[in-house]
Parts: structure tokens; sequence; C-alpha cells
């Protein structure tokens, strides 16, 4: 299958959105419970898990195609050049 830019959007919203929605919340809970300067561990958190999704990435094998462009307005790259039409 290929990828797709719209499957790249929504993963980068979806965890944007998680990450944001929740991060006063849980500040306040730190700072509550640990002190003024513990909300502070939520960077260090998303700094790891950032690395290691950034490695699980890397072990993900990608089958790469012929780069050349289709009919169907994609191309191998997975990059659609057809227009987005939204219903």
């Amino acid at each position: 299958p290929k990828v797709r830019l719209t499957s790249a959007a929504l993963g980068y919203n979806l965890g944007l959105s998680i990450s944001a929605g929740f991060s006063p919340a849980i500040a306040t809970m730190l700072s509550r419970d640990f002190g003024p300067v513990a909300p502070g561990v939520i960077y260090s958190f998303y700094a790891i898990t950032a690395l290691i999704g950034m490695f699980v990435s890397n072990k993900i094998p990608h089958h790469r195609e012929k780069d050349h462009d289709s009919l169907d307005g994609e191309s191998s790259r997975g990059i659609s050049t057809a227009p987005l039409i939204l219903a």
C-alpha cells in the first residue's frame, strides 16, 4: 500500500490534540502532587516518546517502487497529484 499524506496528517493531528489536550490536566496534577518544577517532566516524556517513535519508524520496512507517475493521479512516492475533492 502507498503512503498517503492524509494518513500522516491524521496521525500528526491526533497526536497533537491528545498531547495538547491532556497536558494542562497532567501539569496541574504534577504541580499539586510533586511541586512547581514537576510539570517540566512532561517535556522529557514527550522527547523520549518522540525518540522511540523515530527509532521504531526506521525499523518498519518501506517498499519502494520505480519512480514514475501513474495514470491515476498518484506518483510512486505516495504523493497524490490529483486534486482533493471534499464532499
